[in-house]
């Protein structure tokens, strides 16, 4: 594994939701009541990377690197939750955007 990152949250359906129907990410495995976490993995089969996303009963606590932190549409709905995602392609950013508007995701 070359990349792994790791965010806890507080809604483990809305963002596997999110990754998977809007962006496009895999559902690569998860794990129930770990020391009382749940979570899930996502990114794509056969990469050296993925996103791991936890819930439980303590409240996720984070904050963002003005560095690395960019709002857009996506991004204000999820600043609690979620990583910055960049694209360099137009298209793939305005298809993205189309499906939150289109999804539950939006609200």
């Amino acid at each position: 594994m070359t990349f792994r990152y790791a965010r806890h949250t507080a809604d483990l359906k809305r963002i596997e939701e999110f990754y998977t129907v809007i962006v496009g990410l895999e559902k690569l495995g998860g794990f129930q009541d770990h020391d009382n976490y749940d979570g899930i993995f996502l990114g794509f089969r056969d990469q050296s990377w993925h996103l791991e996303f936890t819930v439980s009963d303590e409240n996720p606590v984070s904050k963002f690197d003005e560095d690395v932190y960019v709002k857009t549409e996506i991004e204000r709905s999820y600043q609690e939750t979620h990583y910055s995602q960049y694209y360099p392609d137009r298209n793939a950013q305005k298809s993205i955007l189309a499906k939150v508007w289109i999804t539950d995701c939006g609200s």
